[in-house]
C-alpha cells in the first residue's frame, strides 16, 4: 500500500468517525430534550434530519472510498457502481436541499418584507418548509434512480490494472447529457441559488433592522437580533461549505475521481469533510447544540 493510498484511507476511517460522531450529537441532544417532554421546533426537526442524512451520507462516501482503494475493480460491474450512484446522489442532492431549506425557514422567520406572497409563506411556515422537504426528497431519490440509466463506467484501457493509483485512474465516468443537465440544473444550481438567495434578504433586512435601532427607530430587541445574526452566519456558513464541496465534486469528477495530485487530493478531502463540517457549523451557532464547554451564553434565547 502506498503512502498517499494509507493517507487517503486513515483519513477517510478517522472523518467517518469524527463526522458521524458530530451528527449523532444533534440527533441525540434533540431526542433527549424531546423525551424531557419540551417539543422539538420546526427548525430542530430541519437540523434531526440534516443530522440523520449526514451520517448516512458519511458511511456511504467511507465505503464508497473504501471499495475505490481496495477493490477498485469492483467499480467496473454495473450492479456495484449502481448501488453507489444512487445512495450517494440521493444523500448528495438531499443534503443541498435540506440546506436550502433550513436557510429559507431562516429568512422566513427573520425577514419582515411587506410582499403578499412571503407574507403567506411566513404566515404558513409550518405547512410549506415540511411540504418542501418532502418534495425535495422525492425529486432527489427520483434523480438518483434514474442514475441507474444514465451513469456508465467504462474502462479507459481495458489491459490496464486497476489497482495502480490511488483511485479508478483506469476508468472513465460517463454521463448522459440530459442526465448531466438534470443534475445540475435541479440537484446542484437550483438548491444553491435559493441558499445565497435566503441569505441575501437576511442579511439585506438585518442591516435594515440595526440601521434602523441606531437612529431610535422601530427595530428588534437586542436579544432576538443576537439570536438572528447567529442564524445569519450559519447561512453564510452553509452556503461557503455548499460552494467548495460542489466546486470539489466537479473536480473530481473531471479527473474521473482519480486522485493523481494535490489538487485533486484537496477536493477529495473537502468532500469527506462535508457532513462535518456541517454538523459542527450547526453545533457551533445553535447555543441549544454548542458543547456545553463552549456554552458561555447559555441564557440567550437559541434561533
Amino acid at each position: 500500500m502506498s503512502i498517499s493510498l494509507g493517507f487517503g484511507f486513515i483519513f477517510a476511517v478517522v472523518e467517518c468517525i469524527l463526522g458521524v460522531s458530530f451528527n449523532f450529537y444533534i440527533i441525540v441532544k434533540n431526542v433527549v430534550e424531546w423525551k424531557r417532554g419540551h417539543g422539538l421546533s420546526l427548525c430542530d426537526k430541519i437540523l434531526v434530519l440534516m443530522a440523520m442524512n449526514n451520517v448516512c451520507l458519511q458511511c456511504d462516501m467511507n465505503v464508497a472510498t473504501f471499495l475505490y482503494i481496495v477493490f477498485p475493480e469492483m467499480v467496473q460491474y454495473k450492479s456495484a457502481y449502481s448501488t453507489l450512484s444512487v445512495f450517494l446522489i440521493f444523500q448528495f442532492y438531499f443534503s443541498f436541499w435540506i440546506t436550502a431549506c433550513l436557510c429559507i425557514f431562516y429568512c422566513l422567520r427573520i425577514v419582515s418584507f411587506k410582499h403578499h406572497l412571503f407574507v403567506q409563506l411566513k404566515m404558513n411556515i409550518s405547512d410549506v418548509i415540511p411540504r418542501f422537504l418532502m418534495l425535495a426528497g422525492v425529486g432527489s431519490f427520483g434523480i438518483s434512480v434514474l442514475s441507474i440509466w444514465h451513469i456508465k463506467v467504462t474502462p479507459s484501457n481495458p489491459n490496464a490494472n486497476l489497482s495502480e493509483g490511488m483511485f479508478m485512474n483506469n476508468v472513465t465516468i460517463v454521463l448522459s447529457p440530459s442526465y448531466k443537465v438534470l443534475t445540475i440544473v435541479v440537484g446542484c444550481c437550483l438548491p444553491f441559488v435559493l441558499t445565497v438567495l435566503s441569505t441575501v434578504l437576511t442579511l439585506s433586512s438585518l442591516y435594515t433592522h440595526t440601521w434602523s435601532m441606531r437612529n431610535n427607530k422601530a427595530g428588534v430587541s437586542i436579544p432576538r437580533l443576537d439570536a438572528h445574526i447567529r442564524a445569519a452566519r450559519i447561512m453564510i456558513h452553509l452556503a461557503v461549505l455548499y460552494a467548495v464541496f460542489y466546486i470539489s465534486e466537479v473536480c473530481l469528477l473531471a479527473s474521473s475521481l482519480s486522485v493523481d495530485n494535490f489538487w485533486e487530493l484537496l477536493s477529495l478531502i473537502f468532500v469527506l469533510i462535508y457532513p462535518t463540517s456541517q454538523s459542527l457549523t450547526i453545533i457551533l451557532g445553535n447555543t441549544k447544540l454548542r458543547f456545553p464547554c463552549l456554552r458561555l451564553d447559555c441564557c440567550t434565547s437559541h434561533v
